[in-house]
This record gives C-alpha cells, structure tokens and sequence, in this order.
C-alpha cells in the first residue's frame, strides 16, 4: 500500500507539472477574449512577428503574416511578453519603409521621389501626409526612414 501511494503521488506531480501549460493557456485565453485587448482582424506585432489576427480560441491565437504564413501562438505567451497591437484604437496603421542612399546621391532629388512614390499609391492617406525622417549616416550611405499610413 506505501509503495502504490508513492507512485500514486509521483504520478501526480508529473501530471500537475504537465497541466501547468495547458491551464495557463486556458486562463489566457479567457483573459483574451474577454479582456478585448486582441480581436478577429487587428494587426499586430509579436516579437517579430507583424500580422492579422485570423482566430482567437481558448488555448491559442491565430495570426496570419505579412508573408502569408499562418502563425499558431499559445495565448499564454501574450501574457508573458509585449504585444503591439497596431490598430488597437484606430483602423490607421503607421507603416515605416527604411531606405538607405548610397554616397553621392541627390538626397533632395531622392526624397521628392520618394515621396511622389508614396502619395501615388491608392492605400496611402493624404492626412496625415507622408513623410521622409533622416536616421543617420550608416555604413553603405545616408539611412532615411518613409513614413505614411
């Protein structure tokens, strides 16, 4: 009878330790998805990971990548770290482009180009206007950062 209590709280333990995950996902999840911090068709940013929100279930989120790829993450890992959620309060969405000229080039002739690029695209917003943001002087050139939304 001692030795089948001992295997008994072995197995116990074992199954506890098992569970912890599974528990800390379903907890998760309902925290999710009442909580109302992620949602059905946000964009967000996981690491380095920027995508859609396709699925939020009990035990996981499914985000769909900017490469198409469907992404499976355990909602526990939202609790743990630092979620960006791109459209939380707004449907904008801020989009930064770094582009890098090579010495020697003309830097105003380059932003205005740049810029008539980004304004001629259908999906880009007038207001706010886009923008062109010098960064530094890099290694292969001048390091200038596009944004628009």
């Amino acid at each position: 009878m001692s030795a089948l209590t001992w295997i008994a709280s072995g197995l116990s333990i074992g199954i506890g330790f098992g569970m912890k995950d599974i528990v800390s996902n379903f907890v998760s999840g309902l925290i999710i998805l009442f909580g109302g911090s992620i949602k059905k068709g946000d964009t967000l940013q996981h690491k380095k990971i920027i995508g859609t929100v396709v699925d939020v279930s009990i035990r996981n989120t499914t985000i769909k990548a900017l490469d198409n790829t469907m992404i499976i993450i355990p909602n526990s890992s939202f609790l743990k770290g630092e979620i960006v959620n791109l459209n939380y309060q707004d449907t904008r969405i801020r989009v930064t482009v770094p582009v890098t000229l090579v010495p020697g080039s003309k830097v105003k002739k380059a932003k205005k180009i740049m810029l008539k690029v980004v304004k001629k695209h259908p999906n880009v917003l007038k207001d706010p206007a886009p923008n062109i943001l010098f960064k530094r002087f890099g290694q292969l050139g001048l390091e200038f950062e596009v944004l628009f939304w």
